[in-house]
Order: structure tokens, then C-alpha cells, then sequence
């Protein structure tokens, strides 16, 4: 069994990106790289592009990772050396809910995944951005933008999504 050591996990806010990284980092001892981490400066202050695009870029150039996160317009820098994608297509009845109750429960403290000095808030343009989300599975799409195709390994989880947790990772050649 070949196990990947650049793992990229996408899917919608409250999906369980975050928690699948830090899981899968710690089962197979691999780094996490949490997005929102490296895009979002002390105050919500969102990184200029170019900056972000260079942390990112840093990044994906590592011999190992599990990378959450989407930024879907910077995918050509992690799908094409990214050994497995895993994309969290979870029910919005499923995912939307988790996100108002981490926001909820979160509320005034900081998380790791999303960098330092930026506490919780609950924030209603967010949720009607998530409200509003209608993307589908970028497996096909992010395939076609990664010149060797999709990464050896894909998963698309579209239930509950928490039976995953408790399954060992398994992974073919």
C-alpha cells in the first residue's frame, strides 16, 4: 500500500476539511496547511495576491502536507502535486448548520486554522455567501486544469461525512 504524502482536501464551509486535516496529518504524520491560515492577516485583513499566492505556492512545493482549503482560483498550484484529493460533497442541511454552530461556539476566540488575531465572529454576508454556494464537485473541473489528470487517488465523500473519521485510511498504488 502506497500512502500519499500530499493530500488535498476541498469541500464547503462546515464540511470538516479543517478536522479531516488535522486527523489524517496526525494518523500519517504528515504537516498541515490550513488556507485561511495563510490568506488571512491579524484583524481579518485579507493578504494582497500576490502574497498569498507566494504562501501557497511555498506551501505546495513541500514533500509532504494535507493541504483544507479551496481557493478554487489557485488550484493550479496544489492539484498538480497532489498525490490525493479528498472533496467533502456533503448535503447543505449538513454542512450549513455546522458552520453557524462553530461560528456560534467559537464566537470572540481565535481558531489555528485561520491565523492568529482573528477571533470568531459570526458574520451574516458569510453565511449567505454559503447560503448561495451552488458549486459542485471540482474533481472533473480541477482535473482538467492538472496536466497528469487527477491525482492518483480521489475520494469524494457525500454523506454525514463523520464515518470517515473512524475508518482507517487505505490507499491503492
Amino acid at each position: 500500500m502506497v500512502v500519499p504524502r500530499r493530500i488535498l482536501i476541498l469541500g464547503p464551509s462546515g464540511a470538516g476539511k479543517s478536522t479531516l486535516a488535522r486527523r489524517l496529518g496526525d494518523r500519517l504524520g504528515l504537516p498541515v496547511v490550513h488556507l485561511d491560515a495563510l490568506y488571512w492577516n491579524p484583524g481579518w485583513s485579507a493578504s494582497e495576491t500576490g502574497l498569498f499566492r507566494a504562501r501557497m505556492a511555498e506551501a505546495a512545493a513541500r514533500d509532504a502536507w494535507v493541504i483544507e482549503g479551496n481557493y478554487s482560483s489557485h488550484l493550479d498550484l496544489r492539484l498538480p502535486r497532489a498525490e490525493a484529493l479528498i472533496w467533502l460533497d456533503l448535503p447543505r442541511y449538513v454542512y450549513f448548520p455546522r458552520a453557524v454552530w462553530r461560528s456560534i461556539r467559537n464566537y470572540g476566540r481565535e481558531r489555528g486554522d485561520v491565523g492568529a488575531g482573528n477571533p470568531e465572529q459570526f458574520d451574516w454576508s458569510f453565511f449567505r455567501v454559503d447560503l448561495s454556494n451552488t458549486q459542485s464537485s471540482p474533481t472533473c473541473s480541477a482535473s482538467s486544469q492538472s496536466p497528469s489528470g487527477n491525482p492518483r487517488n480521489s475520494f469524494e465523500i457525500t454523506g454525514r461525512g463523520a464515518e470517515v473519521y473512524k475508518q482507517p485510511a487505505s490507499f491503492s498504488d
